[in-house]
């Protein structure tokens, strides 16, 4: 019974050290997709994540059979217990209250850094294993964590893991922990300098197993020569005849420990390409700094994003196009972030929402990403080529995988890119891909709280569209399909006016939210076929004007007529219109009129 405890103990835990070995490392995602559920069951990321099914799970089984998550189920864990396999049997460190203290520092620090909003990444055990094959710091870590191990066993986790010490306060009344019989133990104290989680205490002829630092790997119960250590109480006593012990190391713990090993040290050795085709050398583009961290879609929010993530980099592994590295800033350090200077992140790709085990990215599909903006470009004219040097550049115009820019006609009479931010989701594409160096002439503007243009009913919508008016100083909005998908700053009928020239089909059938209308600006809706108009102050000659021409109208204010801007006379442009009811050529008078107005200002 003993021996079959503790084999089938080893054979899970090598059995999930070669699969988060494989999920980190090795294999690819094809295969890396079935293996990232196993990410799912560690115990913090549980917590973090909101499974309080799992986490429950876990605890119910610590407290009722002690600390068997961390000898087969977490990772960093079951690596120390490889780098055991090493160890020089001698005695090992004692505990006492000092190290309780150390426990306790540690883990508050944990819970203090969480709840400062600075994540869980530093000490979280799951995210270390994790860095270990992605992260050059991580990498360094985890050498000093196998050197402790072979020196002395699990230091890490007696003396520093926050997740161990909670585990262990679970396991302190464990019913069925291991007993030590004085009548059979003979003081050899095999046990004592075998015991990988320093647990146990010989004094004579007897002793005591800690369960607050017993993983149950059962290794004491095989080795000891007169079969003194047993589970149950109710095993203590009797002439049961002692098995015999097992010295050095066994076949299987040299393959865990050899792989574990070689994983650590020589996965990722081969150099990342440097060249275009084996022949020119590629210059990467310089990455800008941004106004806030870029977290990919799923995230929802940077805050939501920093509270949950431990720092695996599993997301960072699986990224396709090498988007997502860790961030070396003390406030999110080790948690990923986005970087276009090797890849751009494709709207089809949703790899890292599914592999994420702390649900700080959730799952998300393919059609939902598209809707998600995570940020939006911004145009840097001291930078761009086409408009520092008159290159005709089409880059970002071309790459762009939502159609996002567009291109006009500059001042000095060469084509450079626009950006229409309501379209933009912040992929990156044009960032990736533009040739101005150092810095890319197109960079991404990150959101604090990512934007989802989902669809919204006719009251959302307006209300949507109404708020950019009035709190963050648009002119207008175009509604269509339930999704704000124009939203335009300018004064005046200029907004419609720019919307006629550049994107005529956007308001062929679509909903527009004006500040004012008057008859000019109902002209301009009537002429691109708008289906219906919503405004915030509108004239009743405009309204009428409107139902008139089949556009169903509607105002929040309604006035007699518009004035100008000091209230003194009509406007200049209903002036304009005076007289006119064809609303192409009230269009072409609004035109001359502003053209007028312009010339006589300059």
């Amino acid at each position: 019974m003993r021996k079959m405890l503790l084999y089938v103990r080893r054979a899970l835990a090598a059995l999930m050290l070669v699969c988060f070995v494989s999920l980190f490392a090795l294999a690819p995602w094809c295969v890396g997709k079935h293996l990232a559920p196993l990410a799912k069951v560690q115990f913090w990321p549980s917590v973090a994540g909101g499974a309080i099914l799992t986490a429950t799970i876990l605890a119910i089984v610590t407290i009722l059979f002690g600390r068997w998550y961390c000898s087969v189920l977490c990772p960093l864990g079951i690596l120390q217990d490889a780098a055991f396999i090493f160890h020089r049997k001698r005695r090992q460190a004692s505990a006492g209250k000092v190290q309780w203290i150390f426990r306790a520092i540690f883990a508050l620090a944990f819970v203090a850094l969480g709840a400062c909003g600075f994540g869980y990444a530093l000490l979280e055990p799951y995210g270390i294993f994790g860095r270990i094959f992605t992260t050059a710091a991580g990498a360094s870590l985890g050498v000093v964590i196998f050197a402790l191990a072979v020196w002395r066993g699990r230091i890490w986790c007696n003396w520093v893991c926050p997740v161990g010490t909670l585990l262990g306060l679970l396991s302190k009344c464990l019913p069925t922990g291991l007993k030590i019989d004085p009548s059979k133990c003979i003081g050899c104290k095999k046990c004592e300098r075998n015991c990988r989680a320093s647990a146990i205490t010989i004094s004579g002829k007897g002793g005591q197993v800690d369960a607050t630092k017993c993983v149950q790997c059962r290794d004491c119960t095989v080795l000891c020569p007169k079969g003194a250590i047993s589970s149950f109480k109710a095993a203590q006593g009797g002439n049961a005849a002692a098995e015999p012990p097992q010295e050095g190391i066994t076949r299987r713990e040299f393959i865990i420990g050899s792989a574990a090993t070689l994983a650590t040290l020589a996965v990722k050795a081969a150099d990342e390409k440097t060249v275009d085709g084996g022949f020119a050398d590629i210059s990467w583009p310089g990455v800008d700094k941004r106004n806030a961290s870029l977290k990919p879609a799923g995230a929802h929010s940077i805050s939501n994003f920093t509270s949950r993530c431990v720092g695996c980099q599993l997301c960072v592994k699986e990224c396709p196009n090498h988007v997502l590295r860790p961030s070396m800033r003390l406030r999110d350090f080790m948690q990923p972030e986005m970087a276009f200077d090797k890849g751009f992140c494709t709207p089809d790709c949703t790899r890292c929402s599914q592999v994420c085990p702390a649900g700080a990215i959730q799952p998300v599909t393919a059609e939902e990403k598209a809707t998600i903006h995570i940020g939006h470009a911004q145009w840097h004219s001291d930078r761009c080529l086409a408009a520092t040097e008159g290159v005709n550049c089409t880059a970002c115009f071309r790459h762009c995988p939502v159609n996002a820019i567009k291109r006009v006609r500059g001042k000095e009479g060469s084509l450079i890119p626009v950006v229409d931010t309501f379209a933009c989701i912040g992929c990156g594409a044009c960032e990736h891909v533009c040739p101005a160096r150092p810095m890319p002439g197109m960079t991404i503007k990150a959101f604090e709280h990512h934007r989802e243009a989902r669809p919204m009913d006719e009251t959302e919508a307006l209300a949507e569209a109404r708020q950019l008016i009035e709190e963050r100083g648009f002119a207008c909005a175009v509604i269509k399909d339930g999704v704000i998908i124009e939203a335009k700053k300018a004064r005046g009928v200029s907004p419609l006016l720019s919307l006629m020239d550049e994107k005529p089909d956007s308001l062929k059938g679509a909903w527009v939210v004006d500040k004012v209308v008057g008859r000019a600006a109902a002209a301009i809706c009537i002429a691109t076929g708008v289906a219906r108009v919503y405004a915030l102050t509108a004239s009743e000659e405009a309204l009428l004007f409107l139902s008139t021409n089949g556009v169903r109208a509607e105002a929040f204010e309604t006035v007699p007529r518009i004035l100008n801007r000091d209230k003194s006379d009509l406007c200049p442009l209903e002036k304009a219109c005076e007289g006119l009811d064809d609303p192409g050529r009230m269009v072409e008078a609004v035109r001359a009129k502003i053209a007028l107005m312009r010339s006589q200002s300059s």
